[in-house]
């Protein structure tokens, strides 16, 4: 499978390459803040792992999406521009997918995101890059119609107000945990348990410190509930590991999810 990993343009264009970029491993070491807090999950997967999965375009890009409701998940929208200037397509879903294995495979209907992130989208000869103009709506919905496997519960989603958001982020002191499929991870699911959101922006978007990869775009950043894990945001981009001192990964709420037609 392909993956890919958004950097924000406006960073990448103002920095300058002054001596040789150092290794893979070390560029991973700062991108992870300095110390790799990931921890590996593995089949049989817990309940609150069990909505995580693959998402899997036509062109095979893969991203990581998670089921909120039993015909719709949410991922980035920038998985479906992947593959170059033109838009790509969604084709699987699969759920607690673990080197090939999965509990439910779906196929996927159509997706749905803000025409303005499309429209911000900074295109270029080396491919296509997330302006700050459109981070805001790196968000998408995929509708989805399960063809095999069993089924798992959806993980819930915050579906209220900015301030109900404050609150609830407030409430958790602001730790939330993320779980995706890692390119170092050769197709198993990795999570960072109880990393913090460091800032929510004006327009939305999060600032934290999860520690992500390539393939972790649309990965779900969920706040631990009694009632259990609840979806506040998705996994967007990060900065090169060059500007890892200045900006923390950024992730999209809840709160910028595309409207769901006909619902």
């Amino acid at each position: 499978m392909k993956r890919f990993f958004f950097a924000l343009a406006l960073l990448l264009a103002s920095l300058q390459a002054a001596h040789a970029a150092p290794s893979e491993a070390a560029q991973h070491k700062i991108m992870f803040f300095g110390h790799d807090d990931r921890v590996i999950v593995r089949t049989p997967f817990a309940p609150m792992y069990a909505a995580i999965g693959v998402m899997r375009t036509h062109r095979q890009y893969d991203c990581t999406a998670t089921l909120i409701s039993p015909d719709t998940a949410v991922t980035a929208a920038h998985c479906f521009w992947m593959a170059g200037k033109t838009m790509d397509q969604g084709e699987w879903f699969m759920t607690a997918y673990d080197n090939g294995q999965y509990t439910a495979k779906y196929r996927v209907v159509s997706q749905i995101f803000n025409p303005q992130f499309k429209a911000g989208l900074d295109r270029r000869s080396d491919g296509v890059y997330i302006t700050k103009k459109a981070r805001q709506y790196d968000i998408a919905i995929i509708r989805v119609k399960l063809v095999e496997g069993d089924a798992p519960k959806p993980m819930r989603m915050f579906t209220g107000t900015r301030s109900q958001l404050q609150q609830v982020l407030a409430r958790a002191r602001n730790v939330v945990s993320q779980a995706g499929y890692p390119e170092d991870q050769d197709d198993i699911m990795a999570a960072h348990l109880h990393c913090k959101i460091t800032a929510l922006s004006p327009d939305n978007t999060v600032f934290h410190r999860c520690d992500t990869l390539e393939g972790d775009s649309g990965s779900p950043l969920w706040v631990d509930t009694a009632a259990g894990p609840m979806l506040v945001a998705v996994q967007s981009s990060a900065p090169p590991y060059e500007a890892r001192n200045d900006v923390d990964n950024i992730g999209v709420t809840t709160l910028q999810l595309p409207e769901l037609a006909g619902r």
